[in-house]
């Protein structure tokens, strides 16, 4: 029966069941975090981590299932590369040098921006910085 707690050889009730373990299971696939994982099981934070510290084949298969979501939005994320508009955002951010959107900050034909206020007025004054009029 589901929730119900079983006994240890030593008479103690144990919430560590499959029925538990299956429920940290799939919260834990939903990358849920640990206070939510421990709130689905219906068991505390302090039994979750006794739990998986006393079990390093379940905690390892955790660790696995926290990378659900993550490969299901990389396959979503291919599979609507057939968008020309998804396919070049996609571009932009795995070829940066390439395909990324770069802002130049320089100043009018390609001088370098003005830095020292007073020094760029002495300058402008004295013909060393060229305007357009």
């Amino acid at each position: 029966m589901a929730g119900k707690k079983q006994k240890d050889p030593r008479g103690r009730p144990t919430v560590d069941t499959p029925e538990t373990r299956q429920k940290i299971e799939e919260a834990t696939a939903l990358d849920a975090s640990i206070e939510e994982v421990a709130f689905w099981a219906n068991i505390s934070r302090e039994t979750y981590y006794q739990i998986i510290k006393k079990d390093k084949v379940f905690s390892d298969r955790l660790d696995a299932l926290r990378n659900r979501p993550v490969l299901k939005a990389r396959q979503t994320v291919v599979q609507a590369l057939n968008n020309p508009v998804h396919a070049f955002e996609y571009l932009k951010r795995k070829r940066k040098a390439e395909f990324s959107e770069r802002l130049e900050q320089t100043g009018a034909d390609g001088q370098p921006l003005m830095g020292n206020l007073l020094d760029d007025l002495e300058n402008l004054e004295n013909g060393k910085i060229k305007t357009k009029r």
